[in-house]
Parts: structure tokens; C-alpha cells; sequence
């Protein structure tokens, strides 16, 4: 859940595109809001390297971010393309929150 979390924290603010990353920023004090309903596409590449077996490891997410304030939900389906292992694994996360808002 700490994934998902710090995933639906990230993507309004840091969508990654093929090269450099979009950064979006607001500057002001007034107070602005995100949409009630929205969705995003995430992508990310993760090494990972083992000093002690010298084992190294290369994994491709796409992930589809839905989120619904109105009813309480983010949905996250997740696709892991593990380039190494030559695997793939899709795993759907579905988290329920208190409805946000008026």
C-alpha cells in the first residue's frame, strides 16, 4: 500500500515521459484543487543489484492510476515485466478511503 500511496502522492505532479520528466508546479496562495475524478499512466524502470551475490535484476511497471474521490476509491492496475527473469506479473490494487470533500 505504501507504493500505491506514494504513487497517487507523485503523479499529478511527476508524469514521466520518454526522456526528461514533466514537472508541473503552481505558484500563488490561493488554494487549488485536483478534479474529483481523474486517471494517469505511470511507467517506471527499477534496478535492483546485490553486492553480496553479485545478482542484478531489471523490472518495466506500467501502471493505470484511477482514482474517484466522490466514492472513496483508488484503483491501480499494475503491470511488472521482469526483463531478467523474463516474467510478467498483473496485479490489480483496489484501496478504499473515507469520501473527500463536500
Amino acid at each position: 500500500m505504501a507504493v500505491l500511496t506514494l504513487i497517487s502522492l507523485l503523479v499529478p505532479l511527476w508524469l514521466p515521459t520518454r526522456g526528461e520528466p514533466t514537472v508541473t508546479a503552481a505558484v500563488g496562495a490561493e488554494r487549488c484543487c485536483w478534479p474529483r475524478q481523474w486517471e494517469a499512466s505511470v511507467n517506471q524502470e527499477l534496478g535492483t543489484y546485490s553486492s553480496d551475490t553479485s545478482y542484478a535484476s531489471l523490472a518495466e511497471l506500467d501502471t493505470q492510476l484511477h482514482v474517484d474521490l466522490d466514492a472513496g476509491k483508488i484503483a491501480a492496475d499494475i503491470l511488472v515485466n521482469n526483463v531478467t527473469s523474463k516474467s510478467t506479473t498483473l496485479m490489480r490494487v483496489i484501496e478504499d478511503y473515507p469520501r473527500v470533500g463536500p
